[in-house]
């Protein structure tokens, strides 16, 4: 706005300015008997332009702010993983002659992109006659778990777009 400035000229800027012992209490004076109305005056910003200018953020503050709301999901998700798994753990018998390793055949590019996306179904994998399992397989689920999980993974990816989408 300008600050003050004394009748020569010079700012009003330091704290020495005002205890001058022949210049300081002239220019406490003069401070003290500004109006109200000549300070408005000075502001040239209206309630919107200053709402605007506090609500407005940048791209990578709403980008930190939606990935930071995903990731409570994923903390939540993750919440009973278990963490750095050394060796399965045997129960039963410990010698199964019908165990093998089966090395399945490479399904075409798009059946692998849903596969990753949806996950296997029980019948495309058997763990009782294989050795491995695949990475994306899951074993039948609860349709109530089912439909919640997806509940889950839309809200997420609705509120991280509704994030971008607002700012």
């Amino acid at each position: 706005m300008g600050g003050f400035i004394s009748s020569e000229g010079y700012p009003i800027a330091t704290r020495e300015q005002l205890d001058n012992s022949d210049l300081g209490p002239g220019f406490l004076t003069a401070i003290q008997s500004v109006d109200v109305e000549d300070i408005k005056d000075k502001s040239k910003g209206d309630p919107l332009s200053k709402g605007v200018a506090l609500a407005q953020m940048t791209e990578p503050e709403v980008t930190t702010l939606a990935f930071a709301v995903v990731n409570i999901f994923i903390w939540l998700l993750w919440w009973d993983k278990p963490l750095d798994v050394q060796w399965p753990i045997i129960v039963g018998s410990h010698v199964s002659p019908d165990a093998q390793l089966i090395i399945p055949n490479q399904p075409p590019q798009w059946t692998r992109i849903a596969d990753a996306i949806f996950g296997y179904e029980q019948g495309d994998n058997l763990p009782l006659s294989s050795t491995l399992v695949r990475l994306f397989w899951y074993p039948p689920l609860d349709t109530n778990l089912q439909l919640g999980i997806m509940i889950i993974i839309n809200l997420a990816g609705s509120l991280f777009g509704a994030i971008h989408c607002t700012a």
